[in-house]
């Protein structure tokens, strides 16, 4: 029995998508195109936790942030978050347990 070929994450990516367009489920497109189930189960997992991560973030799924200089005064310094198209600038020393509640609030 001969090994499959070895895959890039991109062809990957290429199969998962043209199995979601396809109709079919994960165990029938795999035995059309003669693809290991557990292979495809793996794949999808992947490919779709990477679509859950923001633009920024990287396939470990920790977010750049920037490190302020140190010349702006406390009051100039603020968190900027960004998640899809909601952009929110919040003081510094906005309260952790707000900030929570606001959170959750925006993933609803």
């Amino acid at each position: 029995m001969q090994k499959a070929p070895r895959r890039s994450p991109s062809e990957w990516k290429e199969i998962i998508e043209d199995q979601q367009k396809s109709g079919l489920k994960l165990r029938d497109y795999g035995a059309l195109h003669q693809l290991n189930y557990n292979t495809l189960i793996h794949w999808r997992q992947k490919v779709k936790k990477e679509k859950s991560l923001p633009a920024n973030a990287n396939a470990s799924g920790f977010v750049k942030i920037h490190q302020p200089s140190g010349r702006e005064s406390l009051s100039e310094r603020h968190i900027k978050i960004s998640i899809d198209k909601v952009e929110l600038n919040l003081p510094i020393d906005y309260q952790v347990t707000n900030l929570i509640e606001l959170l959750k609030g925006i993933s609803c």
